[in-house]
């Protein structure tokens, strides 16, 4: 596994918060998937439902969204970078070619 991050905090490290946001086109495609199992469980569950078949709708809306949501969560804790904000990423003070050429703050207090 590569050392590239998808995900990154957003709020600094000791804030009682450990929400994350996409920080590559990669993290962005997860969320997407995501959303895309979500609406295509959502429109064959209701199609089946409308059909007569209500509880099977519910089951395959539930079981889609069950898998987007699993993998959404395990490639987040997977591709997460813990140490840095998203703001760092869109400075350019961590990875990428930015990083490169953005003047370093010292060290963290």
């Amino acid at each position: 596994m590569s050392n590239e991050y998808w995900f990154a905090r957003r709020f600094p490290v000791g804030h009682k918060s450990n929400a994350l946001a996409p920080v590559t086109k990669q993290g962005r495609m997860v969320g997407l998937l995501f959303t895309a199992l979500m609406i295509v469980g959502g429109a064959i569950g209701a199609a089946v439902a409308a059909a007569g078949d209500f509880i099977l709708g519910i089951c395959i809306f539930a079981v889609l969204g069950g898998i987007g949501g699993a993998m959404f969560i395990i490639v987040a804790q997977q591709k997460t970078d813990r140490e840095h904000t998203v703001e760092d990423y869109a400075a350019g003070r961590v990875g990428g070619p930015k990083a490169a050429a953005a003047p370093s703050r010292g060290p963290r207090r």
